[in-house]
């Protein structure tokens, strides 16, 4: 037991040093990529944040060494370990991603969806059902939401990128964990929200990128609801 558990540690180690530039990478190869096929950025970032936005390698790398130790600790060598690789990787990239261009490729989020349903099919955390049910119901929910608000206010609130990374997220944790997801994003949003206006004095309606927020949430729900040393 003692071996496995260091070899699953050695692992998260050797993951985390050697992951870290790799999503980096990504996260600075997609906006290039996105910016040459469309010919600008949707959303660009404002000014006010790019010093924050510069940061973010750092903050990636960091996060990312501590997730892959987080998980080799959890999961360790498993199948259920390297699903939780691929899925935290892919939710740290598509976070940066977002904070830097406002998008969340469809490539990406469709992607790490089919991946969460192949994940399941093939004896994951829940069953495929559940899988299915889950993406459906995070890509409706958020898109009856986006809907309701547009009709209230005649705004945006979210991105049609965020239904699919919602549908993603479903897809990897199931239906019952999108009321959560939900509640979790929405409540980091609002927070992160009112703290930027306070203290770096952006404009009351500027639109922030709520990928990040869902990506942290589907972080923290994957820990929460299922590592299985907790």
């Amino acid at each position: 037991m003692a071996n496995s558990l260091n070899q699953a540690w050695l692992v998260g180690l050797v993951c985390a040093v050697s992951g870290a530039p790799v999503w980096v990478l990504l996260a600075r190869w997609v906006p290039v990529w996105l910016e040459h096929s469309l010919g600008c950025l949707a959303s660009p970032v404002p000014v006010a944040l790019c010093r924050t936005v510069r940061r973010l390698d750092i903050a990636l790398i960091l996060a990312w060494c501590l997730i892959s130790l987080c998980v080799a600790h959890s999961w360790g060598l498993s199948k259920a370990g390297v699903a939780a690789f691929i899925l935290c990787g892919g939710l740290l990239s598509l976070a940066h991603i977002d904070l830097q261009t406002g998008l969340l490729p469809d490539i990406l989020t469709l992607s790490w969806m089919w991946l969460g349903m192949l994940f399941q099919l093939s004896g994951g955390w829940i069953s495929l059902a559940d899988s299915v049910a889950g993406a459906a119901l995070g890509y409706c929910l958020f898109w009856v939401i986006f809907s309701l608000y547009k009709w209230k206010t005649g705004r945006e609130a979210m991105g049609y990128g965020d239904f699919k990374l919602s549908a993603a997220l479903g897809a990897w944790l199931g239906v019952q964990a999108i009321p959560s997801l939900m509640l979790y994003a929405s409540l980091a949003g609002g927070l992160t929200g009112l703290f930027l206006q306070a203290y770096c004095r952006l404009p009351v309606r500027m639109a922030i990128p709520f990928g990040p927020f869902l990506a942290v949430a589907g972080i923290l729900i994957l820990f929460c609801d299922y590592a299985p040393f907790r």
